[in-house]
């Protein structure tokens, strides 16, 4: 599948190749109707599931995301709309998937380009990585924590994160959800695709 790509947004990685496959065979199987992408980027996952036969959305916090996947979407019916987190969600899915940015959220971090440059590069990236890792587990615990009121009763949630969020997140959450781990290939950065189920 060809898609349109740009220096503003993340291109599809490894991991999004997997993630659309594991979702076009749980929508399958689950008969979804149903389905948002969120954090769309360039509408790689959508578009797949689009190809697929399935009715999705997608949405996206950048403008720049909105209207780059939009463009790759151009002529089919796929709803391509702004939204932070869930902000601009109106209904309830059966799926919704989600890709978390690794700096837990969009852009570039003007941060990290310093310290690329400066002869403190190891000390201030390890400082930089313990930052940048707390700020992606609470923008994933606000993502999750806000999800439960979208998806429809016997929905799922799809999302990447790490063993280490994983550990984390399941106790604060464990009363709303069921957490199951899907895949079990490895992938960049060790993630792995999680599936949450509301209790």
């Amino acid at each position: 599948m060809k898609i349109k790509t740009s220096l503003k947004v993340s291109s599809p990685k490894e991991h999004s190749q997997l993630m659309a496959r594991i979702a076009c065979k749980m929508a399958k199987e689950k008969k979804y109707k149903k389905i948002l992408d969120m954090g769309t980027g360039t509408g790689y996952i959508a578009l797949a599931l689009y190809e697929k036969g399935f009715k999705v959305e997608a949405c996206d916090i950048s403008p720049h995301s909105v209207e780059l996947a939009r463009e790759n979407v151009k002529g089919k019916e796929i709803p391509i709309f702004q939204s932070d987190l869930f902000t601009g969600v109106k209904k309830k899915y059966d799926l919704i998937l989600f890709n978390p940015p690794a700096s837990g959220a969009a852009g570039e971090n003007p941060l990290s380009n310093f310290i690329r440059k400066t002869r403190l590069r190891k000390p201030l990236a390890a400082l930089f990585y313990i930052l940048k890792s707390r700020k992606r587990f609470q923008f994933i615990l606000n993502f999750l924590r806000q999800a439960k009121n979208f998806i429809n009763s016997k929905g799922r949630v799809l999302i990447y994160m790490n063993p280490g969020e994983l550990r984390k997140i399941e106790p604060k959450l464990k009363q709303d959800y069921n957490f199951v781990r899907i895949n079990h290939e490895k992938t960049a950065n060790n993630l792995i695709i999680v599936a949450t189920e509301l209790k």
